[in-house]
Parts: structure tokens; C-alpha cells; sequence
């Protein structure tokens, strides 16, 4: 959303050329593994703990596990959109094409993607405001892949002059309509041979004296291809888009390595004196922090959700909280964080258990919605009725 004006939004999507003609790789492969893995097959969809990259869960017959079954060579679309007015969706009937009321009219728009990329997954896009409208830009963060690698990238998108700009991705081919980082800025987060890189959330802190913002908190995965995902935190220079400090929250289990630990959401307190990093963990494994970590429990099930505190200057864990039942717990898709006025944490999740309220004993419960709040302090609960 735009900061200046509420009723312009943006937005980003995934696009290829070839939608609905050609099966999708990815997704056979998201088949066979899901298979292998003894995962739940109904209707279609083909449900897996992680939610697969960019925290997209799956859904519906065209998007299975966080991958489409249909398309191949993805690249973004950005999109300016603005609210129609209530006047006016009063007075415009629908179309024949519509069958309901079209409630956003389209600004300019264009196709970006990273020159040596196969493809470009976007996952997240935040509203950056400058000192002056001039200097305002948007900043998407996604994952690209080649080459079979996936790599976590962080790009400036500069919005095109005030004239709109509409259908750039309707060039003769998509090499010639496409933008790429020589037109936006980019960082590649830091990945090696045979580890897979993902952000899937940005968030900011509050502006400086002078209305800037001057960084941005990063959130993802790190995947070695034979270990179990670490979940990551970096603090970003948005001048020359550089790493001022990085973190990694990995897991362990008693007995054997970890689990995987999936970073999936942030938020900055109000201040901007802490900043917490929000994500799942796979079930009977524990948050490995250091010290801290010997008061820190696996809460059993297959999945658990977790709450890490940084400050915001050098990156140093003030607490953690991994919390769930005996069943199923996973962040909200999204991000799944907040803050409210006073800098303490909300959370937002599903749970197949009983977190905040008794249910029955069945071995698989239907999935309930929880809200808690987490003190800024240390993590504990508030006005919690019914703790995990």
C-alpha cells in the first residue's frame, strides 16, 4: 500500500508465457516427493508441512504445495492498482466478461526478472518512503532459481515516470518487454554450491529524524541439499543495499540433527529497538540459540511455531519462544506477525491442538484460528486464557 495515498496499492505476481499449455516441472516433482513423503492427496491438493517456498501454501486445482502445475520460465509482474470510489462502483454496471464489479482500475505495470535467472518467485513487496515522493521505491524480495539452485534476492523496484505505463510485458517476446536489475537494484543474498537460499518477508523499522528509512530486516531459509532448513534474519543498508548484520536460528534435536526452520514473518517494534523474526519449526525439534537454548523444549506434533527477539542495532537474540501442541501448528501464510502500540509481539496461526482453549482427544483435530500476544520483554504470554 501505498504510504502517501491508501488507495493505491501494488502488487506482484507470478507470470509465465506458457500458463495452461505446458505442465510445470516443479510440479511433478512436488507430486513425486509429496508421494514419497506419505503426504495427505485429495481433491487435488497435496498438502506439505513447509508450505514450500515464499510461505505460498497449497489450494485449488492450479496451485499445489507453493508451485503451479501449469508454466515454466516465471518472471514478476509489478502492478499499480487504485481503489475505484464507492461513487463510482455505484455507478459502473458490471460487464458481461466481469460477472462482478472490477473494484481496482490498473496503472502502470511491467514484467522484471534477473538476467542470469530460469526463474523469479516473488514473495513479498513493502512500500518504501523517501523524504520526498521522489525518492519513494518499492522493495520486493523472492527467490530465483537456475541451473536446478535456488537464490534469495532483494530488489529496488523503481517506479516508472507519472505517465502510465501500461502492458511493458507485451513485447514481441518476453526478453524484449522484460525489465531487470540494470533498471532496479538488486541484492543476492549470500548462497554457495548446493545450498538453496529463500526470503520469503521484508518488514521496516520506523522513519529517522528526517522522515528516511534507512534499512530493512530481511527474513528466510537457508537449505543445505542433505541437512535441514535454518531459518535466517539480516539487517540491510537500503543506500547500497548492504549486510550490516546476518543471524541464523538453526535446531536440534536429542539424538540426531535438527529439524527444519522455516523464517517466514517479522515485524519492528514501534521504536524501533528490537525486531522479531516469526516462522515454524518442524516438530520434536528445539530452537538453537546458544545459551538460551537449554530453556527452550520441542513441543511435539509435526510442526511448532516460533518467536525470536534481535535488537535492531547488532543483531543479538534477547529471547526466543517456540510454542504448539501435541498436533499440527503453523504461522499464518503472510507473514503471521505484528506489533501493537507498546512493541510486544501478535501472532497469528492455526493449530489442529489445543493452543489458548481445551478441546477433545481426537488424534486429529480441525484446525482452529489463534491470536496471542507475546511480551516484548521476554516472550511470555498475555492475556493468554489457556497458555500452550
Amino acid at each position: 500500500q501505498n504510504a502517501r495515498d491508501a488507495n493505491q496499492v501494488y502488487t506482484v505476481s507470478l507470470q509465465s508465457d506458457d500458463d495452461f499449455v505446458n505442465i510445470n516441472p516443479d510440479f511433478e516433482k512436488v507430486v513425486l516427493q509429496s508421494k514419497m513423503l506419505n503426504a495427505n492427496v485429495e481433491n487435488g491438493v497435496i498438502e506439505r508441512f513447509d508450505g514450500t517456498l515464499g510461505g505460498a501454501g497449497g489450494g485449488g486445482a492450479e496451485l499445489v504445495g507453493g508451485v503451479p502445475v501449469y508454466g515454466s520460465d516465471f518472471y514478476v509482474r509489478v502492478q499499480q492498482l487504485t481503489v475505484r470510489s464507492t461513487a463510482e462502483l455505484m455507478d459502473v454496471d458490471p460487464t458481461y466478461d466481469e460477472k462482478i464489479k472490477q473494484t481496482f482500475t490498473e496503472g502502470w505495470g511491467f514484467g522484471f526478472k534477473l538476467n542470469d535467472a530460469d526463474d523469479v518467485r516473488p514473495s513479498t513487496i513493502v512500500y518504501v518512503k523517501g523524504r520526498t515522493p521522489d525518492n519513494d521505491f518499492l522493495l520486493m524480495g523472492g527467490t530465483t532459481r537456475k541451473n536446478g539452485e535456488l537464490d534469495a534476492f532483494v530488489t529496488k523496484l523503481v517506479p516508472p515516470a507519472p505517465t502510465p505505463v501500461v502492458g511493458q510485458t507485451s513485447g514481441s517476446t518476453v526478453a524484449d518487454a522484460l525489465q531487470d536489475e540494470r533498471t532496479h537494484p538488486t541484492n543476492r543474498i549470500d548462497s554457495t554450491t548446493d545450498r538453496d537460499e529463500t526470503v520469503t518477508a521484508v518488514c521496516l523499522p520506523p522513519a529517522d529524524a528526517y522522515g528516511e528509512v534507512t534499512h530493512a530486516f530481511i527474513v528466510g531459509s537457508t537449505s543445505p541439499r542433505n541437512g535441514p532448513s535454518v531459518a535466517y534474519m539480516l539487517k540491510m543498508r537500503l543506500n547500497d543495499m548492504s549486510t550490516e548484520w546476518k543471524q541464523q536460528i538453526p535446531s536440534y534435536h536429542v539424538g540426531s540433527h535438527g529439524g527444519d526452520v522455516l523464517g517466514e514473518g517479522c515485524a519492528v517494534t514501534t521504536y524501533g529497538s528490537m525486531v522479531y523474526l516469526a516462522g515454524t519449526i518442524e516438530g520434536g525439534s528445539a530452537l538453537n540459540i546458544g545459551g538460551a537454548s537449554k530453556d527452550i523444549t520441542p513441543v511435539g506434533g509435526r510442526t511448532d511455531v516460533f518467536v525470536v527477539a534481535f535488537d535492531t542495532e547488532f543483531g543479538n537474540v534477547q529471547w526466543a519462544k517456540q510454542l504448539g501442541s501435541v498436533h499440527d501448528d503453523k504461522l499464518a501464510r503472510g507473514g503471521g506477525i505484528k506489533v501493537d502500540g507498546d512493541g510486544n509481539a501478535i501472532i497469528l496461526g492455526s493449530t489442529r491442538g489445543m493452543v489458548q482453549r481445551s478441546r477433545g482427544s481426537s488424534p486429529r483435530l480441525p484446525s482452529d484460528i489463534f491470536v496471542m500476544s507475546l511480551s516484548r520483554d521476554d516472550g511470555s504470554y498475555i492475556n493468554a486464557p489457556f497458555p500452550p
